[in-house]
This record gives C-alpha cells, sequence and structure tokens, in this order.
C-alpha cells in the first residue's frame, strides 16, 4: 500500500514497500524532490512546472499549455508543481477531490460547484480554458497565479474609502484600485507599530470595502504600504500588517518592508503610480497562514472521534 503525506494542502511525500519519495517546497515553488537516497535538484518556470529531468538535462518544451508532456515523467513534481500519477496519466488535484487528464484537458468528473458557483458553466472544464493565467490546486475552482513580486508600475480604475486626509494628493485615506493583472491594490499609509493602513487595521479596511461593496478580484493583493511587510519590534508576536491580510483575505499579498518612494496621479477615478526606480522599497510576499489554535483543536477532536 502507497501513502501519501501532506503539509497543509502541499503534496510532500510518498510512502510504500520499495520507494520514498519527498518534495522540498519554497513558499510557492518546487526546490528539490528526493527519491530514496538521490536527491535531484530542480528548475522550475514561471507557471511552477519543472524543465529539467532526473538526469538534469532541460527541455523547455516539457509540457504544454495544459499539462500534457511528451517525455517520461517519473519526477513526482510536474505540471504547475503539482503530483503526476505516472500510472493513470492523470493529475490528482485537490489532494484527490478530482483527477484532471492533460491530454483531455478536462477533468474526470463534474465540479460539485458548477454551473452556478466559482466553478462556471462547464462543469469539466480546467481552469476555464485559460491554462495561461489560472491554475486549479483544488479541483474545485481556477485561481489567478500569483505573482511573486509587485509590479512597478500600475495603471488602473480606482475608488476612494475612508476619512478625509491632508496627507494624500486624492484627500482620502484609502485607495482601492482593480488592475488587469486581476490583483486588487489596498493603498494607504502604513504603519508599523500600530499595523495600520491609512488609519485602519486590516480588519477595519475589509469591513470599509464590504460597506462600499468592493469585492476582492480573484488574484493576489497588492499591498502598496509604507512597511508594510515589516516585523514589529515592540512586539515580536504581532504578525506584519501583510500577514494579517493575507490570513483575512485566504490570498497571497505582496508588499514591502520599506517606506514606498513613487510618483502617483489620481485623476476621475483613474489611478497611475510609479516606484522610483532609484530606491528599493524590498518587496516581499505573504502567504495564508492556518491558525494554530483551530489545528490543535482539529488534532484533538480526531483523536476523540
Amino acid at each position: 500500500m502507497k501513502k501519501y503525506f501532506y503539509r497543509a494542502d502541499d503534496y510532500v511525500t510518498s510512502l510504500d514497500g520499495l520507494q520514498t519519495s519527498c518534495i522540498l517546497r519554497g513558499d510557492t515553488v518546487a526546490l528539490a524532490y528526493k527519491i530514496n537516497e538521490k536527491t535531484h535538484a530542480l528548475a522550475c518556470d514561471s507557471h511552477n512546472s519543472p524543465l529539467n529531468g532526473a538526469a538534469g538535462q532541460v527541455d523547455l518544451k516539457a509540457f504544454d499549455a495544459y499539462g500534457h508532456s511528451t517525455l517520461n515523467v517519473s519526477s513526482p513534481v510536474a505540471f504547475n508543481g503539482e503530483r503526476f500519477d505516472a500510472f493513470s496519466s492523470h493529475y490528482w488535484l485537490g489532494n484527490g477531490y478530482r483527477l484532471y487528464q492533460p491530454m483531455l484537458r478536462r477533468f474526470n468528473s463534474p465540479d460539485d460547484s458548477s454551473p452556478f458557483s466559482k466553478g462556471g458553466i462547464n462543469a469539466y472544464a480546467f481552469v476555464s480554458g485559460d491554462p495561461v493565467n489560472f491554475i486549479d490546486p483544488t479541483g474545485k475552482f481556477r485561481q489567478r497565479r500569483p505573482l511573486l513580486t509587485p509590479p512597478r508600475h500600475i495603471e488602473a480604475p480606482a475608488i476612494l474609502l475612508g476619512k478625509t486626509v491632508t496627507d494624500q494628493p486624492y484627500g482620502r485615506a484609502l485607495l482601492i484600485a482593480y488592475p488587469d493583472d486581476g490583483t486588487t491594490v489596498i493603498k494607504g499609509h502604513g504603519h508599523a507599530t500600530s499595523g495600520t493602513i491609512g488609519g485602519y487595521k486590516p480588519k477595519e479596511v475589509l469591513k470599509l470595502m464590504k460597506e462600499e461593496k468592493l469585492e476582492l478580484a480573484d488574484g493576489p493583493i497588492h499591498l502598496f504600504s509604507c512597511v508594510g511587510g515589516r516585523q514589529y519590534r515592540d512586539d515580536p508576536f504581532l504578525k506584519p500588517t501583510g500577514q494579517r491580510l493575507a490570513n483575512l483575505t485566504k490570498r497571497p499579498v505582496m508588499t514591502y518592508k520599506e517606506p514606498v518612494s513613487h510618483f502617483q496621479k489620481f485623476n476621475q477615478g483613474q489611478f497611475s503610480t510609479r516606484l522610483d526606480p532609484s530606491y528599493d522599497p524590498k518587496p516581499v510576499t505573504f502567504y495564508p497562514q492556518k491558525n494554530l489554535f483551530k489545528i490543535i483543536m482539529s488534532a484533538l477532536r480526531k483523536s476523540l472521534t
């Protein structure tokens, strides 16, 4: 019998009588894998698909847009960093929730959330036919591919929120913008000690957005705020603003460890900004963390049943 082990939602280890395989992952990228005593370093493309095989050779055409490969995929990490079952030629997405067949470019079973929810009209389609811009690690609905670093230039429609202020050229504490890349930009003055955005805590920012019926886009959040990624010196247990926002929204948050120097303009609902090329604000990306208390209580409940 083969046993599979996961870290959160990511497959990391498999065990059977003859072989043990382990995967070493970063936040979003597969770095290496180990089969028995032999370790193989991975070079992955921007989609987290490996380009080098077990022998170390590089093949820039290893996978097509939907994950099909004419190569002998022996690595436990394949298209989009997912586990590939070489025996059935399928991907077990969502930890086995649904089987995806890359040759047919579709799932073998319908999506429970189709056709009227996030699953889309076609219950069998993979990422609604757009594998370049979207991924589906859960097998339930597509997600915008996470960006590893925030863009240096933004031009997008925007809405102003919050109290009236004099330290912003547009006169309001918060600005919410929606660029074409699927991100949501939340802009406001950052304060490392209080952990606020434009004078509001992350929960309060989300509440203001809800009151104005502003939804988050399907991609990561770009927290355009000074020191949004800085750890607080006064309270080491208080997480950075970016991490708290990621935990609240359950999506990646791109922000900065240092003050942001940029050129900005807001005119008739259109916002544009460009980071100062001579200054590095030290961009950082935070990913949602599971609540430790909930994990412990869940383990206790399972042990009692």
